[in-house]
């Protein structure tokens, strides 16, 4: 597996499913509130700003960019509670400035769960078990998901499973912000 320094924790990485993450900084602010803000305060314009910030990362940091870039669903019941999905609004800026193909629908949320957020880590690893599926197959062989934060990696690893049953080899998380590694 491929790791950029730091990104990943030896006990965190046994068994993951995605070959890489990459994430523009840790989950602290002033990020955090701005994720914030755009998540539970409907600040869409945050998605333009944060998606400048991610994508010049990846151009600084990357050699080499995936075939495509697809994000994590969010169920329709969410969609509509909150009126978006944060990862489509933060890709189509990253996607415009590393000119990547995507396909915000080739995944679906089938299974409205709980939020992430209100559970533990035991609880993340088993609380999406399932809730994802592919609508089409993907005749590509490297695939970035991207999501607004990364925690236990439990949403990226099972969607990283799915895309690997049905033949990607190659899966990358790409975040704006990751939580520190548990000590």
């Amino acid at each position: 597996m491929e790791r950029q320094a730091g990104n990943i924790c030896a006990r965190c990485s046994a068994g993951v499913p995605f070959n890489q993450v990459v994430a523009l900084t840790r989950y602290t602010p002033p990020i955090s509130d701005l994720i914030c803000r755009l998540k539970y305060r409907r600040h869409i314009y945050l998605a333009k700003v944060l998606g400048i910030l991610l994508a010049d990362h990846i151009k600084k940091h990357r050699l080499s960019l995936p075939e495509l870039l697809i994000v994590v669903p969010l169920h329709k019941k969410r969609i509509q509670q909150r009126g978006f999905n944060q990862s489509v609004e933060i890709a189509r800026t990253v996607a415009a400035r590393l000119n990547l193909k995507t396909d915000y629908r080739c995944i679906e949320k089938s299974k409205m769960t709980p939020l992430q957020t209100t559970l533990n880590s035991y609880q993340r690893r088993h609380n999406l078990k399932g809730a994802f599926r592919l609508h089409h197959p993907l005749s590509v062989k490297s695939v970035a998901v991207l999501d607004d934060v990364m925690t236990t990696g439990a949403t990226v690893s099972e969607i990283a499973l799915l895309l690997k049953s049905y033949g990607v080899p190659r899966v990358e998380a790409w975040v704006l912000a990751r939580t520190a590694p548990p000590l």
